[in-house]
């Protein structure tokens, strides 16, 4: 049986989102984990990048705008 080799990769990122309360525009920060599988160890980690680029160009996180009287109060 060959050996498959795991990558993973860890990004953190800025996102610019539109509310889906209030359509207003914001910023979040962007987490995930992302892995890539190969027969050797390079191909899991061209796989790991690759997919973490997708993530960053095609997930979201769906969050309300953050309140601006939230930020206000002492």
């Amino acid at each position: 049986m060959a050996k498959t080799y795991t990558s993973t990769i860890q990004i953190r990122c800025w996102k610019h989102h539109k509310c889906v309360g209030c359509d207003g525009s914001y910023a979040y920060e962007f987490v995930r984990k992302i892995t890539g599988t190969g027969s050797s160890a390079e191909k899991a980690s061209a796989t790991a990048n690759k997919n973490a680029q997708k993530a960053i160009e095609r997930d979201t996180d769906l969050h309300p705008a953050p309140r601006a009287d939230f930020f206000s109060r002492t």
